[in-house]
């Protein structure tokens, strides 16, 4: 089997296709797009992607799509990589969507061990945050810490 990729590195978790699109200040989408069907919020999502003139833009398809119970949209690309594309180049087409719209970037949680205890204030967040970043600067690169517990 000389040739071929992990079979880790090849699986794709549904997660990894999916766009979610909140309006700024958390506003739920507005009534008239929770009317629409799934079908019906799909193409004009892809109608958005559409019209950009980025080719990698226009390549990427939507191929499901709802609204939650927080008023986002969940969108469901062909690919992980379609997503990925979309994720980077959000700039370029969620004006197409609606003005206010803002694409979320996944965030995953880091359990961080072999900090002692004792070099942490708990009401002082801040600067564990900082120092965090101060000390893994090399590994974290544009990666940002966003909340602590």
């Amino acid at each position: 089997m000389s040739g071929t990729s992990s079979a880790a590195a090849s699986i794709e978790s549904p997660r990894h296709k999916e766009i979610v699109i909140r309006y700024k200040r958390n506003k739920a989408v507005p009534e008239a797009w929770r009317k629409l069907r799934p079908s019906e919020l799909v193409q004009k999502l892809n109608e958005a992607l559409a019209s950009t003139e980025d080719t990698l833009i226009m390549a990427a398809k939507f191929k499901a799509a709802r609204i939650n119970s927080r008023g986002s949209i969940i969108a469901h690309t062909e690919t992980a990589a379609q997503a990925e594309t979309l994720r980077r180049h959000k700039e370029d087409w969620k004006g197409f969507v609606a003005t206010e719209a803002d694409v979320m970037l996944p965030v995953y949680p880091v359990i961080v061990h072999g900090i002692p205890i004792k070099s942490v204030d708990p009401g002082n967040k801040t600067a564990f945050i900082e120092q965090l970043r101060i000390e893994n600067r090399q590994v974290m690169s544009h990666d940002m810490v966003v909340d602590c517990r």
